[in-house]
């Protein structure tokens, strides 16, 4: 009798201790207690290669709220447009209903990092120095018009260029190693400087297809933009169903996708032997790899040019794909969440 007693006073005690502790954590702490997903941060070189995994967020019901920091698991979101992500495994997201950017933490936490007077985030890029470069969608009475604005790590937003004139149709934004911002609409490529000013840097507002020196080039429909360390920039070419790049002495070449032929489903193949249904977007890799959504399918573009489908009928029209050296993050048309894919 008197063991029972015992055993049941340490029980007690020890309930009271762990009740403590709960307390006394913090609300992100308690929640990341019974998050699967921050457990599964911890056990990432067990994922399987190429497996698609929700991080964050969920598909939302009606009438529940879209607006929630907090851990990976209890995070929610109105709809994520574009991602990017920073060599310290920080992730951002456009929340654009909700005019926030938002990031999550390497540990897996969620936080507003700065909110909108203007406009409704939409694609963004971060450079090396932490600080992200936003591409925001405004409405007035004459219509709708574009900002760009930077936010600094500390979550203060700088305007760089108010309104870029109405009657364009803007696209995606990225940003070089020098801190040069590019700004595609649908057939041609914006650059900006630090200061708001801006030059053409590629194509035409005829639509069409040519390669050679990029104030020659044309595009028909860039979907997606992005650099790389040596400063090249690679571009989504929608209705060319390609990908093209625009080499740092201006030289524009096709990477993969033959022009003005698509293939449903897919083809795989090297150059010009790989065919594309409708490429969106894409992003590179710390190794050099591209990697492009469609409709239906995630492909990988390496350095040989020879493209392969990681991922397919897995997913739904992806809207914005990010990398590091480990991971690639995507978000998809018209979803609350963002998911991720092991890809090293």
């Amino acid at each position: 009798m008197k063991m029972l007693q015992y055993f049941s006073r340490t029980s007690t005690f020890f309930a009271a201790i762990i009740l403590i502790g709960l307390v006394s954590c913090s609300k992100e702490e308690r929640g990341a207690v019974n998050c699967p997903r921050i457990a599964a941060l911890k056990e990432t070189q067990n994922d399987p290669l190429y497996k698609i995994t929700v991080y964050a967020g969920k598909n939302l019901e009606n009438g529940e709220d879209h607006d929630i920091d907090g851990v990976l698991c209890k995070a929610r979101f109105s709809n994520l447009i574009y991602s990017c992500v920073h060599s310290d495994g920080t992730v951002f997201l456009s929340d654009t209903y909700n005019r926030k950017v938002k990031k999550i933490s390497p540990e897996g936490v969620v936080s507003t990092l700065a909110s909108l007077k203007e406009g409704m985030p939409l694609s963004l890029k971060c450079d090396l120095q932490g600080n992200l470069y936003v591409l925001a969608v405004n409405s007035a009475p004459s219509g709708v018009y574009y900002s760009i604005c930077k936010i600094n790590p500390a979550g203060q937003v700088v305007a760089i260029v108010e309104n870029t004139g109405q009657g364009m149709l803007l696209e995606d934004i990225s940003i070089n190693n020098v801190g040069e911002i590019f700004v595609a609409t649908r057939s041609q490529i914006f650059k900006y400087s630090d200061d708001g000013n801006k030059v053409l840097y590629a194509g035409k507002p005829t639509a069409g297809f040519m390669n050679g020196q990029k104030e020659e080039a044309l595009f028909n429909s860039i979907t997606g933009l992005e650099c790389d360390k040596e400063g090249n920039l690679y571009v989504t070419d929608g209705n060319n169903f390609c990908v093209r790049k625009i080499a740092a002495d201006g030289t524009v070449s096709t990477v993969a996708g033959k022009p003005g032929v698509s293939s449903h489903p897919s083809k795989d193949g090297t150059g010009e032997g790989a065919l594309f249904s409708y490429p969106t977007t894409l992003a590179l890799d710390e190794d050099g790899n591209i990697f492009v959504g469609e409709q239906f399918s995630i492909r990988k573009i390496n350095r040989e040019q020879k493209v392969s489908t990681i991922s397919s009928n897995s997913i739904y029209n992806i809207k914005s794909l990010c990398a590091n050296s480990r991971f690639l993050y995507l978000t998809e048309d018209g979803q609350a969440k963002i998911c991720r894919m092991r890809i090293k």
